[in-house]
């Protein structure tokens, strides 16, 4: 594979695991926006944890289904559970589609956190993984530094749902690549 191909792809990959990260505190400052409209102050576990339940259940079943189906065709899965989580939880009306919508959204975000890593160390040579660890790890700061700033944003001048339409593009576009 040559170098550019691996630059662009390993973009794609960080664009996964952004989204997988920044989805979180999106969500943590749109919290209270949420649950004035939908629900209640009793909500909130349901809905922070349903999504953190599927990502740490899911993972290890991406990993090992990524060693028998291929890496490209598991992520792409995860993407596709993500981006459809994305959409409904934009629908939801109810603190219960709400939690649904945020447990197959976190189904594809734990797959997008163990591929990220293990397709960014199959692409990188053993003395260059340190080099994408901080790349990621610029990633994390990046979405936790941005992910609250964009959330205002959208609150400022959109409705709460569009935080969750906001992440659509970016998992277009890591579906593309």
């Amino acid at each position: 594979m040559r170098e550019h191909d691996r630059r662009v792809l390993l973009l794609a990959i960080g664009v996964c695991l952004f989204l997988a990260a920044v989805d979180q505190t999106i969500i943590t400052t749109a919290l209270p926006s949420i649950l004035d409209q939908i629900g209640s102050i009793g909500d909130v576990s349901l809905l922070m944890n349903s999504y953190l339940v599927a990502s740490v259940t899911f993972g290890p079943i991406y990993g090992k289904l990524s060693d028998v189906f291929g890496r490209r065709n598991i992520l792409i899965l995860a993407i596709l559970f993500f981006l459809l989580g994305s959409i409904l939880a934009f629908l939801g009306n109810s603190p219960i589609e709400l939690a649904c919508a945020r447990f197959i959204q976190g189904i594809g975000g734990g797959g997008l956190f163990v591929l990220a890593f293990t397709i960014a160390s199959d692409l990188a040579a053993p003395r260059n993984r340190s080099k994408v660890q901080g790349l990621f790890a610029s990633v994390f700061g990046l979405a936790s530094i941005s992910g609250p700033f964009v959330g205002g944003l959208i609150l400022e001048y959109f409705d709460w749902g569009w935080i969750f339409l906001f992440k659509i593009p970016f998992s277009i576009f890591s579906l593309l690549i």
